[in-house]
């Protein structure tokens, strides 16, 4: 039982997430302090009841920042800290935007660790800043995720690692 699959496909990356209310991600190798990951993404199976995005300064599987949206239009910056996921957006609960493409159509995220500050952006409009000095370095990385019914497919493409 793993949860679900990561592919090369589509001349991108897909992540499926098999399960109800499951998380999988794949890290890159890399080290960074400050970075800014770009991403393309868009749903290609399932309920647009998800989220997908980013991760940065991924120390293991129990220490890592996530950046995520859903298709069905909510954003949110959490910190996965010693296995429990807190969620940092100011409303302290996912937030909604019109910003986000919902269902089968492509999503542009940026997500940056700078210093203490994280920031996302979806479709060139700044989402969420939120500040947290916890993780100061590790990988980056993808991340897909199911809430009441699995069989999520979302298709990454155009992945890329910046300096901020």
């Amino acid at each position: 039982r793993t949860g679900g699959e990561i592919k090369f496909e589509y001349e991108g990356i897909t992540i499926r997430v098999d399960y109800p209310n499951f998380m999988f991600w794949t890290i890159n190798g890399g080290i960074y302090t400050d970075s800014r990951i770009e991403v393309d993404a868009v749903l290609l199976e399932g309920p647009a009841d998800d989220n997908f995005g980013v991760i940065c300064r991924f120390k293991d599987s129990d220490n890592f920042y996530g950046f995520v949206i859903s298709h069905d239009g909510y954003y949110g910056i959490f910190k996965m800290a010693d296995g429990t996921l807190n969620l940092l957006n100011t409303t302290s609960d996912l937030s909604y935007s019109d910003v986000i493409q919902q269902g089968g159509v492509v999503n542009h995220i940026s997500a940056i660790c700078k210093g203490d500050t994280l920031s996302l952006t979806v479709n060139g409009a700044l989402l969420e800043e939120a500040t947290d000095s916890l993780f100061t370095k590790g990988q980056n990385g993808l991340l897909a995720s199911a809430y009441q019914a699995g069989g999520v497919k979302v298709l990454f493409d155009n992945y890329q690692v910046f300096a901020p």
